[in-house]
Order: structure tokens, then C-alpha cells, then sequence
């Protein structure tokens, strides 16, 4: 038995639910299509475009225009990376101006991507610059920048924001969210370590909001960062979604102000959709991600231990057992049996929702 009762006062906020806007170019309009209606499914709340390459490579026009055309279509706020990574100040502040004459809607800017790994990557078409030299580019950029109301957030770093010693640069730039990213292996080597990781990364989200007076963003996650890494245990695989499913819960109880996940559509094992034989085939994170979808904004109650997470949203509890043994959780005598390895949402008493992993 599991008796798990915290009444808190938070809130799931309007840019709370983010994907990534990764990879599309390959795709036909038709194709887009599909994918734009399986998106739906998901309620998105923002849409960023970004990473390395978008850094490094800059974004082209018609790219641009595929963009804004599925965030208006699914009515979520574009998060727009302007290029840093061998760009200058002058190119950076052209490409702002060739995305408000493209686009009229509300944008949130985001500047560079993951500067903090610069010096480390080994890609031919990634300029080797240090940090020193961002920082200035990045001072030079805001200082000439007319925001016109608009939001910005940085620096979108994925080493040193554990580091509360090398943050102090980045907060004296005044962004308005502090944006960071977060792949927990290399390889996973076990199911024990992808669930020790929720507690780590708890743990990581309250050290740094008691640095900063920010709302923070996790504008890249997932179980790994590696494309090439397949299998059961890779972010393709059952166990990464049950990983995402307890992420979002920590995020809604930390009070995080966006969580993006990483990828969309056609990025090998990193994607929710992938096309094949023409067909687009779900991956366990897209489909649990789902069972938020429809929920309202209140969160009442939650509960996070060693094998359960839970949350009360409105009149829905989502819950997910991430132990080998069935559960029960008794909320105000009101006892759910959570199968193993499940995500099972109710609504009132009702079950609506369940997947269960078969080992």
C-alpha cells in the first residue's frame, strides 16, 4: 500500500507542453500532413526550432515558412533559435529581421544552441568559439536588440548550468527564462539507472531555481542524446517513455515554465514519429505522452516515491508505476490499482488511459 497526500498550490502554465521542430525537411507537404495531425493528439503549447545545426547552419526561409505554418495550425508559440555559432552580430540581428516580416504572431527568441559545448564537438561545420567570445557576441546582440515586447530566453546550455560558479555571466545578460538542456547517459545500461536518474534530475531542478529568480526551461530532453543508440532501452524504446511520463510530473511540481522534448519526427531513435513504407510509426514516448492531453491547468495534489508518481490536475489523477509489482495508491480512500509499468490516467474513478510495458 501506498499512501502519498500533498497539498500544494501550483499550476501548469501556457507554454508548459513544447516539442522540438526536428527533422522536416525531408518530408513531402502530404507527409507534413500526417505529421501535423498526429501533433494534435498532444496539445502543444510551443514549438521550437533549433539545435546544433540550426546554430551553426542557419535556418532558410521555406524552412521558416513549414514552421510557422504548423505552429499556427496547431496554435502554439513558435520558440525561434537565432544562429550563433559562426555568426556575426550583424547576421544574427538580419535573420531577427527576416522572421518578423515572415511572421506576425508572437514569437520567443532563443539565442544560440548550447554554446557551452562549442570547443568540445568534433562537426567539420561547427566553429570552435569559447565562451569568452560568445559572451561578447551575446552582450553586442542585446545591447543593439529591440526586443519590442517580445520574450527572450537563454543560453539554451546543456554542461555548465550545474555549475553555479560560471552562471553568473549568462544572468547578468537579464534574459527573461532561463533556458537549459538536459540528456541524463551516454549509453543506459540499466532500467534501475533510468529511474535513479528522476530522482537526480529533482534534485538538479531545485539546486538550480535556488540560484536563480527566473522561470526555467528544459528546451531539449530526453533518455539520450544519441541518435545511433537503438534498442529497448534507447529513447525508442517502452522504458524512455515511462522516463518522460515521470519528468513532466517532476517539471508540473518544480513549477519548470516549458519542457520540450527532443525529438519530432524522423531524427532515428531520438523521435515520438518516424515514416516507414509511408506509414508513421508511434513510438511509446508519443503515445504517453497523450495521456495529458485535455487535462486543465490546476494541480492540486502530487505524489513522487520510489516506484509511484502522481498527480491530481482538475478532476484527472495521472499516475505511473514504475516498479515489476502492482500498486495501489490510496488517495482519500480512494484506492487505484496501478499495473506494472504503466502510465494510467482517471478521470474521477474512471480509467481512460493505461499501457503496460511487457517485459
Amino acid at each position: 500500500m501506498i499512501l502519498l497526500i500533498s497539498i500544494l498550490g501550483f499550476s501548469i502554465g501556457g507554454n508548459f507542453f513544447g516539442i522540438n521542430y526536428w527533422y522536416f525537411e525531408k518530408l513531402s507537404q502530404e507527409e507534413k500532413k500526417m505529421v501535423e495531425d498526429k501533433l494534435k493528439a498532444l496539445e502543444i503549447d510551443t514549438i521550437r526550432i533549433g539545435g546544433l545545426w540550426y546554430d551553426a547552419n542557419g535556418i532558410n526561409s521555406w524552412v521558416l515558412e513549414d514552421f510557422f505554418r504548423l505552429c499556427d495550425d496547431l496554435d502554439a508559440t513558435p520558440i525561434v533559435q537565432i544562429p550563433l555559432n559562426s555568426h556575426s552580430v550583424d547576421e544574427m540581428l538580419s535573420f531577427v529581421s527576416k522572421v518578423r516580416k515572415m511572421y506576425n504572431g508572437r514569437v520567443i527568441w532563443s539565442i544560440g544552441n548550447e554554446p557551452d559545448i562549442y570547443q568540445r564537438v568534433s562537426f567539420s561545420w561547427v566553429k570552435k568559439e569559447s565562451l569568452k567570445e560568445v559572451m561578447r557576441k551575446y552582450r553586442e546582440f542585446l545591447k543593439r536588440f529591440d526586443r519590442k515586447g517580445d520574450m527572450v530566453m537563454l543560453p539554451d546550455i546543456t554542461v555548465v548550468w550545474r555549475n553555479a560558479r560560471l552562471l553568473t555571466p549568462f544572468l547578468n545578460l537579464n534574459p527573461d527564462v532561463f533556458s537549459i538542456h538536459r540528456y541524463p547517459f551516454n549509453n543506459v545500461r540499466n532500467v534501475k539507472e533510468i529511474f535513479r536518474d528522476l530522482d537526480k534530475f529533482y534534485r538538479e531542478i531545485l539546486n538550480l531555481r535556488k540560484l536563480l529568480n527566473l522561470p526555467i526551461a528544459l528546451t531539449e530532453t530526453n533518455l539520450s542524446w544519441n541518435w545511433n543508440f537503438h534498442g529497448y532501452l534507447s529513447p525508442e524504446g517502452p522504458y524512455a517513455a515511462l522516463w518522460m511520463i515521470s519528468v513532466y510530473l517532476r517539471a508540473i511540481a518544480l513549477n519548470i515554465w516549458n519542457v520540450s522534448t527532443w525529438s519530432t519526427i524522423n531524427d532515428s531513435s531520438l523521435s515520438m514519429l518516424m515514416f516507414k513504407n509511408g506509414e508513421i510509426v508511434e513510438r511509446p514516448v508519443y503515445e504517453f505522452l497523450q495521456v495529458f492531453k485535455g487535462i486543465p491547468r490546476n494541480l492540486k495534489e502530487y505524489g513522487l516515491s520510489k516506484d509511484v508518481d502522481w498527480v491530481i490536475l482538475g478532476r484527472s489523477l495521472i499516475a505511473v508505476n514504475r516498479s515489476d509489482e502492482i500498486k495501489l495508491l490510496d488517495i482519500h480512500n480512494h484506492f487505484y490499482r496501478l499495473m506494472p509499468l504503466s502510465v494510467e490516467r482517471f478521470d474521477e474513478n474512471k480509467k481512460v488511459f493505461e499501457r503496460r510495458i511487457e517485459k
